[in-house]
């Protein structure tokens, strides 16, 4: 039986929907969508709690997941592309939440255990929280040291995607060098800083390369910034 036949026949039989279960794996509905379709593959750290909630064991598992390559008869098998690197740029604001900073971190870090996309990021700020809540919480097979850049330009460079966070000058040179390199940038307004004037610029300009502007209006959350952040992420990786 396919992957995306199996997959949800055993999610349904442990009682999940697909909201349900990628709560209780602390992933996006999407990636479980994927997973269903075989248009990605969980990591190795993911496997033994998605097997307990499906309440079958690692090897039915890691079975269930290789017979997914088989996508039925005369069907291609489709391959998704990565970003090679997201830059999360920017720190914490004074006078801003705390909970949602936390949040924001914590969304995004489950979003890189899951995509597998290599981070840039500096000595200080989110983007070192977010990879080491990412070491911490997930401890991804392989993991052993995550390596700062040092110099805006070093942090930006090689960069498909930037994600800002709050922040302050340091943050806005970061988000200026990316604009001029054609990079998307990705502001959560709500962080305030960098972010909250970054995206503020961008809705004033309106204009073409800034096509998420409207959608990036309407995210007052993590959950959704970080939703609109892994769409972004695929259409990008469509392209490299």
């Amino acid at each position: 039986m396919p992957r995306r036949t199996e997959l949800v026949r055993r999610r349904k039989v442990a009682g999940f929907s697909q909201e349900r279960l990628a709560y209780a794996m602390e992933v996006d509905r999407s990636t479980i969508a994927r997973w269903e379709s075989g248009d990605a593959t969980p990591l190795a750290t993911f496997r033994p709690k998605l097997a307990a909630l499906l309440k079958i064991n690692s090897d039915e598992l890691d079975e269930i997941l290789q017979d997914g390559s088989a996508r039925g008869s005369g069907e291609p098998e489709m391959i998704v592309a990565r970003p090679a690197s997201v830059v999360i740029s920017g720190s914490r604001v004074p006078g801003y939440d705390p909970a949602v900073l936390d949040e924001t971190v914590a969304a995004l870090a489950r979003l890189i255990a899951v995509s597998g996309v290599t981070v840039n990021h500096g000595p200080v700020g989110i983007g070192i929280e977010v990879v080491t809540y990412v070491a911490d919480q997930f401890r991804p097979a392989g993991f052993a040291m995550s390596a700062a850049r040092f110099g805006r330009e070093n942090v930006v460079h090689g960069g498909d995607l930037m994600i800002v966070v709050g922040g302050a000058s340091g943050t806005a040179a970061e988000v200026a060098i990316a604009q001029a390199l054609g990079i998307p940038v990705l502001p959560f307004g709500p962080t305030g800083g960098t972010a909250a004037r970054t995206l503020e610029a961008m809705r004033k300009a309106d204009h073409t390369g800034d096509r998420y502007v409207a959608e990036l209006m309407t995210c007052t959350t993590p959950t959704q910034f970080t939703a609109l952040v892994e769409r972004t992420m695929n259409e990008i990786g469509t392209l490299l």
